[in-house]
């Protein structure tokens, strides 16, 4: 099946890690050069950047976006803001990417930022000229 962002798949990452009745917790992993499905985001969510990397993620409401990653990077999505919670991205770097997508099925939300949170600077997320 072809996943669109008209008709996205359920699956926000490469594979299952864990699953209960609260989280699911996502692999994805993705070589250079290499797109994800497009997908949607059916429940709040984390992801927990585990390589440093550039990707551009395509959304369906909204330009094209690049995000730059020095790895370690814990972003907490509580909704889908000014982006949509439907899209798919790019590894744009010349290493694999790989981060965790951890949702929270449950009434179980963060309702805090660990110490070692840090926003992306403007040069890490921005929205490019050039796309």
């Amino acid at each position: 099946m072809e996943w669109t962002s008209q008709n996205p798949s359920p699956d926000v990452g490469t594979s299952v890690l864990y699953e209960d009745d609260q989280v699911r917790i996502w692999d994805l992993r993705l070589e250079p050069g290499e797109k994800s499905l497009w997908h949607r985001h059916r429940y709040p969510y984390a992801t927990v950047v585990l390589t440093a990397g550039n990707l551009i993620g395509e959304y369906d409401n909204v330009p094209k976006h690049v995000f730059r990653y020095r790895g370690g990077e814990i972003e907490v999505i509580t909704g889908p803001g000014s982006r949509s919670w439907t899209h798919h991205i790019r590894n744009t770097s010349d290493r694999p990417w790989r981060n965790l997508v951890i949702e929270f099925k449950g009434d179980l939300l963060p309702s805090s930022e660990p110490g070692d949170i840090r926003p992306l600077t403007r040069e890490e997320d921005r929205w490019p000229a050039d796309l």
